[in-house]
């Protein structure tokens, strides 16, 4: 028996997965050392999929005003019962256009309620990339933009058979996979590529708790070199550089390392911890916003 690829993969609502190819990646958050990234279908997809699965003349929309919000219906004819089966639902406004935002919107919404899509719902919470230098700055309102010349793009997808996301890797334009789900974490750049919070290059001697020249240990039960660094750069944002580099129980960062896990430095950490550890500080990062 063939195995099942995305290409052929019905959801539990009975319309194929999204492939990796229709579904686009926006950066939400962007700091000098990292980014935030969300998933999104693009209303395109949306019509591409209803001529697919139900074919061109077995589906329509329609748009109206309701209490004063713009509403899409979506219409499928089923043949079994002789009858249109209707979905709706609000759109809300976009940033550039209002109109045309608002409309395409209530149609990518309702689409989702037929379940194109739906299995984005399961993305992780927090999709954290790092960023070498040079792929943000501020911009003329002072706030952290990404560089427009760094794309971020999905180049692999797959799901389970209750439509959660089981692997998820984000690529830039250069084809360097900066996000790896399958793994639990981000992958981060190389050492000499980190950036500190105040947005410049820091000599590799003057940082702590970076990645450790000698070998660290690729064991099943020892800390990896990408979570040491991944910790690093999450609790740079939280606690601040000083912080992180003080090596007495003064440090926040210290002090709850060892209050958890009861260890002072992340390099004693096991790989377990080290992920559990991850996951805390991404959701402080997280609140702290």
């Amino acid at each position: 028996m063939a195995k099942k690829t995305v290409e052929n993969k019905i959801n539990p609502f009975g319309i194929r997965y999204l492939r990796a190819d229709e579904i686009d990646v926006r950066v939400n958050t962007v700091e000098p050392t990292w980014c935030t990234v969300l998933l999104y279908k693009d209303a395109r997809v949306d019509m591409y999929i209803l001529d697919e699965m139900y074919g061109v003349g077995y589906w329509q929309r329609q748009h109206e005003v309701i209490n004063g919000n713009l509403f899409c219906t979506i219409s499928i004819w089923n043949k079994d019962i002789q009858q249109w089966v209707k979905k709706q639902d609000v759109g809300t406004e976009s940033m550039s256009a209002k109109e045309k935002g608002e409309a395409s919107d209530s149609f990518k919404r309702a689409g989702v309620n037929i379940g194109i899509g739906r299995e984005l719902y399961t993305t992780p919470k927090s999709m954290f990339i790092s960023l070498s230098a040079g792929e943000a700055y501020k911009n003329k309102n002072g706030k952290m933009a990404l560089n427009r010349k760094v794309i971020f793009k999905v180049s692999k997808i797959d799901y389970d058979d209750a439509g959660n996301i089981i692997e998820l890797v984000i690529t830039d334009n250069n084809n360097k996979v900066r996000y790896n789900h399958k793994s639990g974490e981000p992958i981060y750049l190389p050492q000499n590529e980190q950036v500190e919070s105040e947005g410049k290059v820091i000599p590799q001697d003057t940082k702590s708790e970076q990645i450790d020249p000698s070998p660290v240990s690729e064991s099943e039960d020892k800390i990896t070199k990408e979570q040491i660094n991944t910790i690093h750069v999450l609790a740079t944002s939280i606690f601040g550089t000083e912080d992180v580099a003080k090596k007495d129980n003064t440090s926040r960062y210290r002090v709850n390392m060892y209050k958890n896990f009861k260890v002072s430095s992340s390099k004693d950490l096991t790989k377990q911890q080290a992920s559990q550890f991850i996951k805390g500080l991404q959701q402080a990062l997280e609140n702290k916003k």
